[in-house]
């Protein structure tokens, strides 16, 4: 099932956006005395357009996180793996084992639990530009996009983790998001239970 939401500010002539196409993806896992195990077969096929979000939706087990892999071209490298199929950037071929110039937000990301939201974001961007911005374009930053993922009630309280109590579970998926978004890239995968998390905020 494909949803698209479109951006109202998006502008479709902008030279920098980027059009994904793929089509018969097909990954096997080899297995020892066994006969390979099918982990994509093939039926996978379809077209993200610039300012759309493309949602794979299935249960549990249906293969979406390895769908997003492939596509991503992340698939970690693995004699016992065989992945073909076609992807296309902006309508040119790329090939197998290039990535996608893409950020990918995992299901379950590593945070310091006693950092705040503002905090972790910052670090991220200093990490990222160190010198090359100075404190107040830094801030300026970060506080752009605590506002963008909607994590302003939220940035002043520490992360946590299972052990410590800190930000939700949606606002914890935003912070990576945020976190991916340093880098402003021109396609993010979201993998994972993010479409319900993020759609109100979409919107």
């Amino acid at each position: 099932m494909v949803i698209e939401v479109p951006y109202d500010e998006f502008d479709e002539s902008d030279d920098q956006s980027c059009e994904i196409g793929f089509e018969g993806i097909y990954m096997t896992l080899n297995q020892k005395n066994k006969e390979d195990r099918i982990l994509l077969d093939g039926s996978l096929k379809g077209n993200v357009r610039p300012g759309r979000m493309l949602a794979i939706m299935g249960p549990s087990g249906a293969g979406k996180s390895t769908a997003c892999l492939a596509l991503a071209g992340k698939v970690p490298y693995s004699k016992k793996v065989s992945l073909v199929g076609n992807r296309y950037l902006n309508g040119c071929q790329i090939a197998s084992d290039s990535e996608l110039p893409a950020a990918f937000v995992k299901q379950e990301d590593n945070f310091f639990p006693y950092m705040t939201v503002r905090e972790t974001i910052a670090f991220r961007v200093e990490l990222k530009y160190g010198r090359s911005l100075n404190r107040k374009d830094r801030s300026k930053m970060v506080n752009e996009l605590i506002e963008q993922l909607s994590l302003t009630k939220a940035a002043d309280t520490i992360v946590g983790n299972v052990k410590v109590r800190g930000i939700s579970g949606g606002e914890k998926k935003r912070l990576s998001i945020a976190c991916e978004m340093i880098d402003s890239p021109k396609i993010i995968f979201l993998d994972g239970k993010c479409f319900d998390f993020m759609l109100p905020h979409i919107l």
